[in-house]
């Protein structure tokens, strides 16, 4: 009894602080009523809808991406079929970014295939950074026109996109997010600063 009453006691100290209902991530001053579809991606259905959505953006395409795996031979290569879809919008107009994670933890295949896919990614003309901060980038956030968003478990691998569980959503608001923007920016700002230190 002693015991539950303790534990008790402690739970209620830990709510009363009330500091995970009521201590936002981001900039308090962000308020703002927002209308979400939210559509759930199971496994497989990811891929169909990013290529969709994608080829619909019209301003802006916003990729923060733990991996991005780079295959080298070519053919029938859904990977490959992403990057073009940004190289192909970032000629068209469309302003395309994308944030990739370091290898902070001595990760081969992870520094090998986003070093690759800037590369690729440079050369179509895509602004990309890879951010070599001491925090890991472990995001999976996709932003189309400041109002489209993917958000979930999917990386950009074979492997994720096809073969794995994985879960995401899609989130189409009815106008832009500003909570989603300024973490875009923070994070970037992140990246660049990262950058001009080494």
């Amino acid at each position: 009894l002693l015991y539950f009453l303790f534990a008790h006691s402690e739970v209620e100290k830990l709510f009363s602080k009330k500091q995970i209902i009521e201590k936002p991530v981001l900039n308090k001053s962000i308020e703002q009523n927002i209308n979400y579809e939210v559509i759930p991606l199971l496994n497989e259905n990811y891929f169909p809808n990013l290529i969709t959505e994608l080829n619909k953006a019209k301003k802006s395409i916003e990729i923060i991406m733990y991996l991005i795996e780079y295959n080298e031979e070519k053919g029938e290569n859904k990977i490959e079929e992403i990057l073009n879809t940004l190289i192909k919008k970032r000629k068209e107009g469309v302003n395309v970014l994308v944030i990739l994670s370091a290898d902070n933890y001595g990760n081969i295949h992870l520094k090998r295939n986003n070093e690759k896919v800037k590369e690729y990614l440079e050369e179509g003309g895509v602004s990309v950074f890879i951010n070599y901060g001491s925090q890991e980038t472990h995001d999976k956030l996709v932003v189309i026109d400041d109002r489209i968003v993917f958000i979930g478990a999917h990386n950009f691998s074979i492997a994720a996109l096809f073969y794995n569980n994985e879960l995401s959503l899609l989130l189409k608001a009815d106008t832009d997010i500003p909570q989603i923007k300024e973490y875009v920016k923070k994070t970037l700002d992140k990246c660049i600063y990262s950058k001009q230190k080494n």
